[in-house]
């Protein structure tokens, strides 16, 4: 690399829009950081923000990539809008595409590091196994030279300051395993630039976790409304379409069910489960810690003890939970409590667990040497795959076809290992799975006036009638062979190599020539131009989510050729029958996974609420515009049968609104809009100051200080005479003078030990504002926001809670305050500390405890400047480290009774669109 080559000539040439500039100018802050994480979706111009961060940092800098395509893409858009025309001559001085040649931009894919990282690891583990081998014979060892690029010396010999990683949410294990261990080499030398479409929302919290160490919290985000209000994309709305499985597939669940009920029953009929409440009880008196560090499993086999009847010790199962009865049990505690005795090294003897894992395995729910109860891969993979979502895709598509008529253009996305044979086209045989054959056999069936495309790697099945169309564009039958299928009115057409068949589809789909194509994510994403669909219908989410949002991300696109372009989002889930005992008596514990409030049954829809974190769009009730499947709604119990097929004709009755959803956008984007992390705090999570305890001790002590206050010098009169006139009841007197004077003083302190508690937590606005200030003010204290920072506070009458968030600061800030505020004024789980309140002779007051949040509980310090600050709100507090064994048993009453758990307050963080500026 030419060492005279830098970011001095180097200027981003053309122009950036609103929302980019907005970014840039809120990250002039942020630069001096080691991490930078940048979400910027489909779109929104993520290359330019990119070089433009790594120009604006001014080292050189190297770039990963997940593919050669995106290597060079990188690459060529620096040398076309960046470089001034002079220096293009000597674009190889600035952009190198080898590691082993670097220069001012360099930019290479995930799997060049692994390579060389591999390569590295291998030549170091070969040099101590010959060293050590030397070692042994007393011979000097002689270091062999690494042939290969030394990463460490590159970066620093190249004053390598700066890594952009593109997309680093998806990579594949080795790729990511080998670029920690390259950063983890380089240490804090460099500035790490993060540059992704989409948050890796889908992920595990230890994946989550493993993203945020490597690419950094979410430093700021382009939002989708911004690029709507930039007329980069159109506005659209998702739409949830909810079936249950067929007959076949409810047979096989169902039979499932029946064999995890009998297993747990048999289990729990074996010899020794009568012994283990007496075996529970001794491991507690002789170590707690233990009972208390497993608290939730050892709960769960009580009720499994109590469900089958066997004895259950009552003083520490209330002492475990603040409960003076069992509650049911269900398969899900179940399954926690016989995991937990497998798993245990303390309770069960070996041929114990034998016994147990024989019963299990019988009755075929063992999974990974696990005890699988409620679920297993077979049964998620037959939700997400159910052929039911065949009438879904119908449905929809009749619905938009009926709204749209011609200017209908929708995809349905499949699974690319789901393509099917092409000899079950035309079938008439029952479908048994959703694949691209079975779609197209659907749709042709119950809509065969609707003209439909099918992309397989067989071939390309489209209307007979298209292939004139193709002939009188110049592409002859040498180009492309015709073979007429057994589908009437279709043919498989076969493209020639080099012919341009994505682009001759695209065009007769543009045209009108077919209006639903079904595809898989590769096929449909490469190279056409698709601005001109406008309906995407999801059947199913064993794809990655990666894939499915970047071809949402294309469908939400506008199109010139239609400026009043509206995009509709399917998404079809299926969800698990309820189960009737009437019909079924021997489903003693499956029949509760379907109890009124337990939600919705469905493996397919908990993953689409994690996906709709990252989908913003209009609130069908409010108008505002926000993330989440809350905004949906439509969605509303019940969730039997007869309540899910309403919610369906909710949804598909919204098709002919697109006028309405354009307008929810317009109205929504008005000026001054601008993005807010917010977190809602339900109004129940008020400290309850008015408890019935409370409010008899504030009458009793008004009553004392007025009937005191009142015979008090009638009763020192009485003390007066009785000292002159008769010493043998002065005693008497003077007793009752003592109690008169106790019991004012007392009521005067009780008015006054609770006057500051009525004052701040009387009402939920101003009791969750005073929780809130003290939480901003101990981060201000703490830097991990900035000191202009402002809290904001907003009432929703409409769903009984409070919109909190921080004004005049970072996204990121925004962020780690609203999961402080969830942390705070959520359930109490596992915080490495809990804050209980400190009642007189500093008895605590277990009802009045709280999480710490994470981000304070870090240090011992911290949490202290937390206790202190929280005497404003709640008066003094103590705080209690919940590592160690008196720590486990503190905040296993936190737990227990907590108004925060018994009230199951929940906190929701959201994205929403601020309409107007606050003055």
């Amino acid at each position: 690399m030419s060492s005279s080559k830098s970011f001095n000539l180097v200027e981003y040439r053309g122009g950036f829009r609103d929302y980019q500039r907005h970014l840039l100018r809120r990250m002039e802050s942020r630069m001096d950081e080691s991490r930078i994480n940048i979400v910027a979706p489909p779109g929104s111009g993520k290359i330019a923000l990119g070089l433009e961060l790594v120009r604006r940092i001014g080292a050189p800098c190297i770039i990963l990539s997940s593919t050669s395509t995106m290597q060079h893409h990188w690459g060529e858009n620096f040398i076309a809008h960046f470089l001034p025309e002079e220096e293009k001559a000597c674009a190889d001085q600035y952009v190198s595409y080898r590691l082993d040649s670097p220069a001012l931009i360099t930019t290479v894919t995930y799997q060049d590091l692994s390579e060389i990282v591999l390569a590295q690891k291998a030549h170091d583990e070969a040099e101590k196994k010959a060293a050590e081998a030397a070692d042994k014979v007393g011979e000097t060892y002689v270091n062999a030279p690494f042939e290969g690029v030394n990463m460490v010396h590159l970066v620093q010999q190249y004053n390598i300051g700066t890594i952009l990683l593109d997309e680093a949410h998806h990579l594949d294990s080795n790729w990511q395993s080998a670029l920690e261990t390259f950063l983890g080499v380089l240490g804090g030398e460099i500035t790490v630039v993060s540059m992704t479409s989409t948050p890796p929302y889908d992920l595990s919290e230890e994946s989550w976790n493993r993203y945020i160490s490597l690419c950094g919290e979410i430093s700021d985000e382009i939002c989708v409304p911004e690029l709507v209000k930039g007329g980069v994309l159109c506005p659209h709305q998702d739409f949830v379409y909810f079936t249950s499985p067929v007959a076949d597939e409810a047979a096989g669940i169902l039979g499932y069910r029946l064999r995890a009920d009998e297993a747990a029953k048999k289990a729990a009929e074996l010899r020794f489960m009568s012994e283990l409440n007496r075996r529970v009880t001794k491991i507690f008196n002789k170590h707690s810690g233990y009972v208390y560090s497993h608290r939730t499993p050892v709960v769960d086999l009580f009720k499994l003890l109590h469900e089958y009847g066997h004895m259950v010790n009552m003083s520490l199962y209330k002492q475990l939970t603040g409960r003076t009865r069992v509650e049911p049990l269900t398969l899900e505690d179940a399954q926690h409590a016989y995991n937990f005795l497998l798993e245990s090294q303390t309770i069960l003897r070996d041929n114990e667990k034998d016994q147990l894992i024989r019963v299990f395995t019988d009755h075929r729910v063992m999974e990974h040497n696990h005890v699988q109860l409620t679920t297993t891969d077979k049964i998620r993979h037959t939700i997400v795959s159910s052929v039911s979502k065949l009438s879904g895709i119908v449905s929809i598509a009749r619905s938009e076809s009926r709204a749209l008529e011609t200017d209908l253009r929708g995809i349905v996305m499949i699974d690319s290992h789901h393509e099917g044979d092409l000899g079950q086209l035309g079938g008439h045989h029952a479908p048994n799975s959703v694949n691209m054959c079975t779609t197209f056999n659907a749709l042709h069936k119950e809509l065969p006036e609707l003209p439909v495309g099918c992309l397989m790697s067989q071939g390309i099945v489209l209307p007979a009638e298209v292939e004139a169309i193709l002939r009188a564009k110049g592409i002859g039958e040498k180009d492309c062979t015709v073979v007429p299928s057994d589908v009437g009115g279709y043919a498989l057409f076969s493209f020639a190599p080099g012919i341009h068949a994505v682009s001759a589809v695209t065009d007769l789909f543009r045209d009108g020539h077919i209006r639903i194509l079904i595809g898989c994510a590769k096929d449909l994403g490469e190279g056409w131009d698709d601005s001109f669909v406008n309906t995407l219908i999801l059947p199913a989410f064993s794809h990655s989510f990666n894939e499915s949002n970047r071809m949402r991300g294309r469908v939400i696109h506008t199109d010139p050729a239609h400026p009043d372009k509206v995009a509709h989002i399917w998404h079809i889930v299926t969800v698990e029958q309820a189960y009737d005992l009437k019909s079924e008596p021997t489903l003693r514990l499956a029949s509760r996974m379907s109890e009124p409030g337990r939600g919705i049954n469905s493996a397919d829809y908990y993953m689409l609420r994690r996906q709709f974190e990252c989908f913003m769009g209009p609130n069908e009730a409010t108008g505002e515009l926000e993330n989440g499947i809350d905004r949906l709604s439509s969605i509303r119990p019940p969730y039997d049968s007869e309540g899910l097929k309403q919610i369906n004709e909710k949804m598909l009755g919204k098709v002919e609104q697109r006028k309405k959803t354009d307008e929810l956008w317009q109205e929504a984007m008005v000026e001054n809009t601008r993005p807010i992390s917010e977190v809602r705090v339900p109004e129940i999570a008020k400290v309850p100051v008015l408890t019935g305890m409370n409010v008899f001790l504030l009458l009793l002590a008004a009553v004392c200080i007025i009937v005191g206050i009142s015979q008090l010098p009638t009763v020192i009169l009485f003390s007066y005479l009785a000292f002159l006139m008769t010493p043998d009841i002065f005693w008497v007197v003077v007793i009752l003078l003592i109690i008169n004077i106790a019991a004012i003083v007392w009521g005067i302190a009780f008015v006054v030990y609770m006057v500051p508690l009525l004052v701040n937590h009387l009402f939920a606005l101003t009791s969750l504002r005073s929780l809130c200030k003290v939480l901003v003010k101990t981060l201000k204290d703490l830097g991990v926001i900035s000191k202009d920072a402002e809290l904001v506070m907003e009432s929703m009458t409409d769903r009984n809670s409070l919109r909190v968030y921080l004004d005049n600061c970072s996204h990121s800030e925004q962020i780690e305050f609203h999961k402080a505020v969830a942390e705070l004024l959520g359930p109490i789980e596992s915080p490495r500390y809990i804050m209980v309140r400190a009642g007189w002779f500093k008895r605590l007051l277990w009802r009045w405890s709280f999480a710490c949040p994470a981000v304070i509980g870090k240090t011992d310090v911290a949490v202290k400047m937390f206790a202190k600050n929280m005497r404003m709100s709640m008066g003094t507090m103590k705080f209690q480290y919940t590592r160690r064994e008196l720590g486990r048993k503190y905040l296993m009453y936190a737990q227990n009774y907590s108004y925060i758990n018994n009230y199951h307050v929940t906190c929701e963080k959201r994205l929403h669109l601020l309409k107007h500026d606050r003055k």
